[in-house]
């Protein structure tokens, strides 16, 4: 099904359940519903997972129904450049995360005395020894990884490439101009694509190298990297501004990812508007009428 939709960011959804937020908005959603489908995505059931104990478990259920409520059962699916709405038991679709968060992202056990060594020596001086070149593929994991990233080891990472990149990984410099234009953004994310002899070609494969990589720029990174904000939520905000790029409006209270999010759909001539829930009530008054 191809039909205008709203895409919100789980923060807002938050708000929402927990009447967190202006009524007016609540009264706004609840009208607009007549007019745009709200649907829920894969990205906003990783952000369920986040973070999850056996406290915190037991609310999994209340915000999955209220999410299945505020979206009417409609998820949101995409296909490179393409994407497609359709009913989905989201019961089952949050299982389905489960399962591959567990399976499909590992947690590689690294033991502590290589750790100390990493972060006593940096990520380049560690490889810069042969016989630490095994540790690549588990120490990349950790500090990539979709759902449980380690924020000590995305840091060092990160650092590698602000501070002092590679040489075959130049590109990377022009990363670090506070006030970096969309055609120089563009150029790096062409030059990281050539570099890893990337095949994809797709505009939405290209926005989501250009949010990644923008946690490089001193003005748009993650200034503090933190067990609740590393690499794992980056990459969820990613995926929210990768689905909220088919819609028509995208609502969220996360101010760095939605400045990340406004450069780059301008960079690329994307027409999705951009807001906060304040911002958002606004448009709506002068866009549509009163608010309700």
């Amino acid at each position: 099904m191809k039909k205008k939709f709203i895409y919100l960011d789980w923060n807002v959804i938050k708000a929402l359940k927990d009447h967190n937020c202006d009524l007016a908005f609540s009264a706004i959603i609840d009208e607009l519903k007549s007019q745009y489908l709200l649907p829920f995505s894969f990205a906003q059931l990783c952000d369920r997972q986040k973070g999850l104990s056996i406290e915190t478990a037991k609310f999994v259920k209340e915000d999955l129904d209220f999410l299945n409520h505020l979206s009417d059962g409609y998820m949101l699916g995409r296909c490179g450049d393409d994407f497609d709405i359709s009913k989905k038991n989201i019961y089952e679709k949050y299982d389905e995360v489960t399962k591959a968060r567990i399976f499909q992202y590992p947690n590689f056990k690294i033991p502590e005395e290589i750790l100390n060594q990493v972060k006593q020596n940096g990520l380049k001086n560690f490889f810069a020894n042969e016989k630490n070149i095994k540790w690549y593929r588990p120490l990349m994991f950790c500090a990539l990884n979709r759902f449980n990233s380690d924020p000590e080891l995305y840091r060092l990472y990160r650092e590698v490439f602000k501070i002092d990149p590679p040489e075959e990984l130049s590109f990377f410099s022009h990363l670090q101009n506070p006030n970096i234009t969309s055609d120089e953004l563009k150029a790096v994310v062409d030059h990281f694509i050539e570099f890893n002899h990337l095949d994809n070609n797709e505009l939405r494969s290209k926005i989501n190298i250009a949010y990644l990589l923008l946690d490089f720029n001193p003005h748009y990174h993650e200034k503090k990297i933190t067990s609740k904000n590393n690499f794992t939520n980056i990459y969820t905000d990613s995926e929210h501004m990768l689905n909220a790029s088919f819609a028509e409006y995208y609502i969220t209270e996360d101010k760095k990812a939605r400045n990340r999010t406004v450069f780059i759909y301008n960079a690329y001539s994307i027409g999705t508007k951009v807001f906060n829930i304040a911002d958002f009530i606004e448009f709506f008054k002068s866009t549509f009428h009163d608010v309700p």
